[in-house]
């Protein structure tokens, strides 16, 4: 069976969320540690 391909695009940087009219942020608890964005 051959499974679909999709295509993936991450994209950020600084001034990204000023492009974003409404932005939550959560925080984040992984078995590998807190993310490093804080």
């Amino acid at each position: 069976m051959k499974l679909p391909q999709v295509k993936i695009g991450v994209f950020g940087g600084s001034g990204f969320y000023s492009l974003l009219r409404e932005v939550k942020s959560y925080t984040v608890n992984t078995p590998y540690g807190n993310p490093s964005d804080r």
